[in-house]
């Protein structure tokens, strides 16, 4: 009963297939455009090389997010179109969380961070070394666009050694370490900077299992903020509003 597990939320196309015991196979791409053009002919062609036909799924797992806007749209568009045309199960995975398993360290809480412009970061923290599985993990930050001053100075996070992984981690490395010095470690972006397929599928999996599926005409991304241009009319009608 093999499943299908998509992101695109950041610069990497991701994509796997398995089930809830074992990765059938993973692919990558880490060219940061053109997601629209190169998903489905990497499923198609994965799918051939797995010798698995579409109609053999049986669930589509995506990365709903946050990350890039026009990314997570990509990939959330593509799986709720297969899980129409197939009449299969739909299921969405926060990207920050896949994103923080690739970064397990022993002793180290793993921060992933997602730049999101004017100093501020999509982050979340997870003891992913005690949680071994991402599966009913309990972030002890939640997820949320954080200024990044705010976010280093949450009470959960002090006197704690910190892993940081992510385009927003290597972008503010430099602030990181100037803000909490020697308790801070980054993980390899070749390895870690992206939200891996693999770790979709785990948590998508079960969810899937337990019923926890979404519908393809309702399912909507997790941005946790507005785009920019979403923000300046908001701005603008209410600045008319209050005329």
């Amino acid at each position: 009963m093999p499943y299908l597990a998509i992101d695109t939320s950041n610069y990497a196309l991701s994509v796997a297939i398995g089930d809830d015991q074992s990765c059938l196979g993973e692919a990558s791409t880490f060219v940061d455009r053109n997601h629209s053009n190169k998903l489905m002919p990497l499923i198609e062609s994965f799918l051939a090389q797995l010798e698995i036909s579409p109609a053999d799924l049986t669930g589509i797992i995506v990365g709903k997010g946050p990350g890039s806007y026009t990314g997570v749209r990509i990939g959330v568009t593509a799986a709720k179109t297969l899980a129409w045309a197939l009449k299969i199960p739909l299921t969405g995975v926060s990207s920050l969380l896949a994103m923080a398993y690739t970064a397990a360290w022993p002793g180290f809480i793993t921060c992933p961070l997602i730049d999101a412009r004017r100093r501020q970061v999509y982050g979340c923290a997870v003891d992913t070394w005690q949680q071994a599985s991402p599966i009913g993990h309990q972030p002890m930050i939640k997820e949320a666009i954080w200024p990044l001053d705010i976010f280093l100075s949450e009470e959960n996070l002090l006197d704690r050694k910190l892993v940081f992984v992510g385009n927003g981690a290597q972008l503010h490395r430099e602030t990181i370490q100037d803000s909490i010095g020697e308790r801070a470690r980054f993980a390899s972006s070749l390895s870690t900077g992206f939200a891996r397929a693999l770790h979709l599928l785990q948590v998508g999996s079960e969810q899937i299992k337990q019923g926890l599926t979404e519908d393809p005409y309702q399912f909507e991304p997790e941005y946790l903020q507005q785009a920019e241009a979403e923000a300046k009319l908001t701005k603008n009608l209410e600045a008319r509003e209050s005329d």
